[in-house]
């Protein structure tokens, strides 16, 4: 009796032919696909960043918008420092004003000190400086103690306020980071009235600010009047026994 010695299957060279083919098949889709999976990349967070700019916009046109009295702006207002004994300036990247409700607000994206929350000279809380990331959206608000004076220290040169809150949690961020920068129309003087505050808002993707993803130019109108405010608005609290 013959056997069939004929097979059906696949023999060790075809084997290899087709992995080889596989594989230049493979290389050739990851060339394709690897420069559009980074424009991709790209694309998004440009996007991305674009959208938290523009509410990061929205919400400080909110924030801005009541302002009333007056409007001050500082060159910076960071972790190491307050705004006491403080001149105004043409610019800055913080934005002082004076509310309807009585109120100081102080506006920045640089971070504060380690500030004591006060309701009235009652501490009632403490904001840490290392809970607030610098390159967010941040508001202070104090409460005023006499015309446009407000109390930004306590009598141990610690810093203090009303209220302090971030207008946005920072994984909204996306770790990117804000930068602002306030000035006023052209021609405006001390005292001068004026309705609206030019505003460069930036988006970087560092730290050190030095790669930028998005930018805009705004302008941040007001709804009652307000004037500029040169003078020094924010005081320390007197040592106990001082006159």
């Amino acid at each position: 009796m013959k056997r069939n010695r004929h097979r059906s299957g696949t023999t060790l060279t075809e084997l290899i032919v087709a992995l080889l083919l596989s594989a230049i098949l493979l290389t050739m889709t990851a060339g394709i696909i690897s420069p559009a999976a980074k424009l991709f990349t790209r694309l998004y967070r440009l996007w991305s960043a674009q959208l938290i700019l523009d509410n990061t916009v929205q919400e400080l046109r909110s924030i801005t918008a009541d302002a009333s009295g007056y409007v001050k702006l500082y060159d910076t207002c960071g972790p190491d420092q307050t705004t006491a004994d403080r001149t105004g300036e043409d610019s800055g990247a913080a934005l002082e004003f004076g509310n309807a409700d009585g109120y100081v607000v102080l506006v920045s994206a640089e971070g504060c000190p380690d500030t004591e929350i006060c309701l009235g000279s009652v501490k009632i809380d403490e904001t840490a400086s290392a809970d607030i990331s610098p390159g967010s959206l941040l508001v202070r608000y104090y409460a005023r103690e006499a015309g446009k004076q407000y109390l930004c220290e306590n009598a141990a040169g610690k810093a203090r306020a009303r209220a302090v809150r971030q207008a946005f949690a920072d994984p909204y961020y996306m770790g990117n980071y804000l930068e602002m920068t306030f000035s006023y129309p052209a021609g405006t003087g001390q005292g001068d009235e004026f309705h609206y505050l030019n505003t460069a808002v930036r988006l970087y993707s560092d730290e050190e600010k030095t790669q930028l993803i998005a930018q805009d130019e705004v302008i941040l109108s007001f709804r009652y009047r307000v004037i500029r405010e040169n003078a020094v608005t924010a005081i320390r609290e007197p040592p106990e026994g001082s006159p």
